[in-house]
């Protein structure tokens, strides 16, 4: 099992976050003076998400009650995969000056941290949490369309994976959650806490806003805005 606790950093951690840095100054280079919010994309963001899925459900499909980080998809590798996206995504949003995403990015951030160490690393919390950017593909596809059928596919998505899968999920890994002898215990590490905390009220908050965007929806005055 690859040593978690360690100082030094693994060579597959900085590829990917110099994969997702370079992919950042590149779109910084090509597309920032016309369009400040140039890496808050659909393709950008898909690639993420879709990858970062394939990565959680191959590292979920290994054995709970075995875990062998060799078998499959180790599950540092999504790890890896989001720490360079996030990165990515937090020096976008200090250019941008945007003060809540910096506050998200700092949230993404510090669940990976809270993700990597035992015994939350084991219990493939990292995989298992991964699934809440599953309403992501909804959002980018809504922004596309701008329909009101499409923002309302997208709040379902973000109540099902984000409202009610989230407090499952972290009930489960603050302690019905087993491998081997290990148990979870978000409650007894304060950046998992503060974190998870942090993540859902942000959520919460969205969502709200969410649910009264669609209820004063206005299709033609959205469509008309971006064009």
């Amino acid at each position: 099992m690859l040593p978690i606790t360690a100082v030094d950093i693994p060579r597959s951690m900085w590829i990917c976050v110099a994969l997702w840095l370079t992919m950042y100054t590149i779109s910084y280079l090509q597309n920032n003076a016309t369009n400040k919010d140039h890496f808050n994309i659909p393709f950008i963001s898909n690639i993420h998400t879709l990858i970062g899925l394939i990565l959680a459900v191959r590292s979920i499909c290994t054995d709970q009650n075995d875990f062998d980080d060799n078998a499959i998809t180790p599950e540092m590798t999504l790890i890896f995969w989001s720490t360079g996206y996030f990165a990515a995504d937090f020096i976008d949003c200090v250019v941008r000056k945007d003060k809540i995403f910096i506050g998200h990015a700092i949230v993404g951030m510090s669940l990976i941290r809270s993700v990597s160490i035992s015994p939350f690393y084991e219990l493939k919390a990292g995989s298992y949490g991964f699934v809440v950017e599953f309403s992501n593909i909804w959002f980018n596809y809504w922004k596309k369309t701008k329909t009101k059928r499409d923002f309302r596919n997208f709040l379902l998505s973000f109540f099902l994976v984000r409202i009610v899968y989230t407090p499952i999920f972290l009930r489960w890994m603050n302690g019905d959650g087993r491998i081997g002898d290990e148990k979870g215990n978000i409650l007894g590490n304060r950046l998992a806490l503060i974190g998870s905390l942090s993540f859902y009220l942000l959520n919460s908050v969205w969502f709200y806003k969410g649910c009264q965007m669609y209820l004063n929806y206005d299709e033609n005055k959205v469509k008309k805005k971006e064009s």
